[in-house]
């Protein structure tokens, strides 16, 4: 499992949460972003943990515009 920090969690669906993770931009400031994680896959640790399987992290990494910071 892979951890990851998640500023908060701003929306909850019936299948999946969207959170804020905090991303670097290509210029090195950091920038904040959302993205939805399927709640089959998460394990919510805490408000600003979340564990997934690497390969959704790295799926995740593909589809966000900056690199987060997790």
């Amino acid at each position: 499992m892979f951890t990851a920090k998640v500023e908060k969690i701003l929306r909850e669906s019936e299948r999946a949460l969207l959170v804020l993770v905090e991303v670097a931009r290509p210029d090195g400031e950091p920038a904040d972003e959302s993205v939805w994680l399927p709640k089959s896959q998460i394990n919510v640790v805490d408000d600003h943990t979340v564990e997934m399987p690497a390969w959704l992290a790295a799926a995740k990494e593909r589809d966000m515009e900056f690199r987060p910071l997790w």
